[in-house]
């Protein structure tokens, strides 16, 4: 009797460590969300990327002072260090057309691309290295103009 009893126990635990190792499934109600990320871009592919995207928006964080140095053509100034940068980026840009943010180095414009992939912009390229790495290989700056800077 009491071998039948280790042969049921034993068939009790086997078949409670083999559910224990089934995969698991996902309901397809379950789709997990993919966020847009933030795209680093060197300076040498600015112009492709210029040509190729249609209504890119060129967006410049450094401050006041670092404009006067000069900007990328046709980019909107938008202080990083200004209390409301935030609110700034979403209602100075447009959600629905790509955004390439820039700034002196890297770090600020690393920091506001992001912001702009939490606002719900889909499309949002960094360019690597900042204004420092567009010099130094020899791409041109223009100068700002007033009605560029943001709000």
């Amino acid at each position: 009797m009491s071998k039948y009893i280790w042969i049921f126990v034993l068939a009790i635990a086997y078949a409670c460590h083999g559910q224990s190792q089934a995969p698991e499934t996902k309901s397809p109600q379950a789709k997990e969300e993919v966020k847009p990320e933030v795209v680093l871009t060197e300076a040498s592919d600015f112009k492709s990327l210029q040509d190729s995207i249609k209504n890119l928006q060129i967006l410049d964080v450094r401050t006041p002072r670092e404009w006067e140095e000069g900007i990328l053509e046709n980019a909107v100034m938008l202080d990083y260090f200004d209390k409301n940068h935030k609110e700034a980026l979403s209602q100075t840009l447009d959600p629905n057309a790509p955004v390439l943010v820039y700034c002196r180095s890297g770090g600020r414009s690393a920091k506001s691309a992001q912001i702009l992939i939490d606002l719900g912009f889909t499309e949002v390229y960094d360019l690597k290295g900042g204004v420092t790495v567009w010099k130094a290989t020899g791409r041109p700056l223009v100068a700002p103009q007033t009605q560029n800077q943001g709000q």
